[in-house]
């Protein structure tokens, strides 16, 4: 029973394999396209600059709490990394975009089984208003934030099945 369960558990995760390089390279593809900021995604950006400069959260001069910080730090490092914003934007938009769907397939499995979670995986990977509309027209914060809400479901979620230390302190 229990190289049973593995063996599902493998087959899962292997078949997940598939809709994550689709969605990214959908992503990949269709953040090529992107050639200007929105004026979110640089109003992200000018924070999490200001954030990683050591300036606090400062907006065109002044101090500002607009944003929560999160994704405007995760923006700009990695336009950081990459030396270009608008490629640290897509980039990032899509690793998140890629990334949301593992705890999507995990919570679909969790309701529906491991079909059920494959599922939710390939529509993730396809649909266009996680595939396209967020790289192209998004801000840029909010593929960081469904990966973060989605997960923090998720631990909750299992936290609640079987309290064990671990969980409560991931909950926590």
């Amino acid at each position: 029973r229990a190289d049973e369960a593995r063996r599902r558990n493998r087959r899962f995760w292997l078949l997940l394999l598939l809709p994550l390089l689709v969605a990214g390279v959908v992503r990949g593809i269709v953040g090529s396209t992107d050639d200007v900021p929105t004026n979110d995604a640089s109003a992200y950006l000018r924070s999490g600059y200001s954030i990683l400069d050591g300036e606090g959260f400062r907006r065109e001069g002044s101090p500002e709490l607009h944003f929560p910080p999160v994704a405007p730090v995760i923006l700009a490092a990695t336009a950081n990394l990459t030396d270009d914003p608008l490629t640290g934007l897509v980039v990032a938009t899509a690793v998140f975009g890629t990334a949301l769907l593992v705890p999507l397939a995990l919570l679909g499995r969790r309701i529906g089984g491991d079909r059920a979670g494959l599922m939710v995986a390939w529509i993730g990977a396809l649909t266009p208003a996680l595939a396209v509309l967020v790289v192209n027209a998004g801000g840029g914060s909010e593929n960081p934030y469904l990966f973060f809400v989605s997960f923090a479901l998720l631990a909750t979620l299992n936290a609640t099945d079987a309290p064990t230390r671990p969980r409560r302190a991931l909950f926590a």
